[in-house]
């Protein structure tokens, strides 16, 4: 007889789906570097960061936290079915994309006259506003539908794509400049239109199905998100820009190549996110009293899963960034540590928003991240003009920790679930103590030095998930025997 899978398997399958893809796709990203960073001078990937930064705070502001209401309102409110939200969403993100693309296109050419960039690429910028958002929603319905295998392909093909496109228009010196933005966006589309989405005819019908009053309490929802995603944008993203008011373009590309090894983790991050919120959301509708528990448990073992990335990444960073880019770069070694610090604490404060999703205490997290936008603005002007790329790095991990810590003190107020325990803060401690003296030892080759970092993080991975492993191993068996 088939075993019904619980939530943490359900979430592991979804998630290990995605995982895969965003390795094999980040792997692509890495490989494609050599190339890129040779024939792109870090002046182009400086304007690239702040194009493809401008898109993500659009779209973000665009979006208007309808991805939160989709997933929160498909599956639980009384007397609307799902399809009927889905074409309320459906249609309002039509408008807030098509407003927000004219308006990020029209930023992008006043900064460009104001710093002598490219002007040109207002177009690409306007079009990847549409694509994200796009994407986003189409994304959302596809882990609605549980359909982790179709959006694992859509990421390959996209990812293919996006990177042919990028080193083609890079060999031409006509075309170089836009090669970053436009294979960007090209990905962007491509994420979205290789998943099924809903067909306008019934979008437009279901739509007028629901009345003003419940369409206000759907979208409600999700509010307190614009401020929480522009939050976001500001702590995560805003520190190219404070880097390019106080340096030049060309250290924004140093910086952004950096960025892109330090974000790593967000492969594990994205695949694991992109499971949570509709697994939580499934789960708790259908097990409200012992769900949190479960919650509970899945987060002990994904902050040791960050944490472990962290380490992985931190150690490795040294000898990566100097295997893969053009000289020209290897300033970036420096923020990848502290880069991929912030993608920890990233990762920590969306499974701690596990209870204002599921409580509709959303506004909560809109408080928390107003303080970080505080804590982010004031650092960033003080502290990116004296100690430029590596002020900017610190700050970033900085106030991602202060916005974990805070979602972590807040949620436990409204809903206590246990986390923490002295186990995992010695487990964390002793990754952290690790990671730091992998990433200043070096053995007198390359070779050497790679093999025995390897050694260590498999030695660290064996004993730290062991527990972990052989309880999953045991609950499987009692399961089976019951069964």
């Amino acid at each position: 007889m088939r075993i019904k899978p619980n939530f943490l398997a359900k979430l592991m399958q979804g998630s290990g789906l995605l995982l895969a893809s965003n390795v094999i796709s980040k792997a692509l990203t890495i490989l494609m570097l050599p190339l890129l960073t040779a024939l792109l001078p870090p002046a182009l990937y400086g304007e690239a960061a702040l194009a493809t930064t401008l898109i993500s705070l659009a779209s973000m502001l665009a979006l208007a936290g309808m991805d939160i209401s989709y997933a929160r309102a498909y599956f639980g409110v009384e007397g609307i079915s799902g399809q009927q939200v889905e074409a309320l969403i459906w249609r309002r993100g039509f408008w807030h994309a098509g407003i927000a693309a004219l308006l990020a296109a029209a930023v992008w050419l006043l900064y460009s006259q104001c710093k002598q960039l490219h002007a040109e690429l207002a177009v690409l910028v306007g079009f990847g506003v549409l694509a994200t958002l796009f994407t986003a929603l189409a994304q959302v319905r596809a882990r609605l539908l549980g359909n982790y295998r179709r959006m694992a392909i859509s990421v390959l093909v996209a990812s293919f794509l996006a990177y042919v496109s990028m080193y083609l228009l890079a060999l031409k010196p006509t075309t170089a400049a836009y090669a970053l933005v436009a294979g960007t966006v090209l990905l962007a589309w491509a994420s979205g239109a290789l998943l099924k989405t809903p067909s306008l005819r019934r979008v437009l019908a279901e739509h007028k199905a629901i009345d003003a009053g419940k369409a206000r309490q759907i979208l409600a929802v999700g509010w307190p998100v614009m401020i929480t995603a522009p939050a976001f944008w500001i702590v995560g993203s805003a520190d190219r820009w404070f880097l390019g008011a106080a340096a030049s373009a060309a250290e924004v590309g140093v910086y952004a190549i950096g960025v892109s090894f330090g974000t790593l983790g967000m492969m594990l991050n994205s695949a694991v996110l992109s499971a949570w919120v509709p697994e939580i959301i499934r789960e708790y509708e259908h097990n409200t009293d012992g769900s949190y528990r479960t919650f509970g448990q899945a987060k002990r073992l994904l902050i040791l899963a960050y944490a472990f990335v962290w380490m992985a990444i931190t150690m490795f960073s040294p000898e990566l960034v100097r295997m893969l880019v053009d000289a020209r770069y290897y300033g970036a070694i420096a923020v990848v540590p502290w880069i991929a610090g912030g993608v920890f604490f990233y990762g920590c404060a969306h499974l701690f928003n596990t209870v204002f999703v599921l409580e509709r205490r959303m506004q909560v997290m809109a408080v928390i991240w107003m303080i970080a936008i505080v804590f982010s603005v004031f650092l960033n002007a003080a502290i990116v003009p004296r100690y430029g790329m590596l002020g900017a790095a610190i700050v970033q991990c900085f106030v991602f920790a202060i916005a974990a810590i805070m979602h972590w003190w807040f949620s436990q107020k409204i809903k206590a679930i246990a986390v923490f325990s002295p186990a995992l803060i010695v487990q964390l401690l002793l990754i952290l103590a690790i990671g730091c003296l992998g990433y200043f030892w070096q053995a007198s080759n390359l070779f050497s030095t790679l093999l025995v970092k390897l050694m260590a993080i498999c030695t660290i991975a064996a004993v730290v998930f062991w527990r972990y492993l052989s309880a999953s191993m045991k609950s499987t068996a009692v399961s089976e025997s019951n069964e």
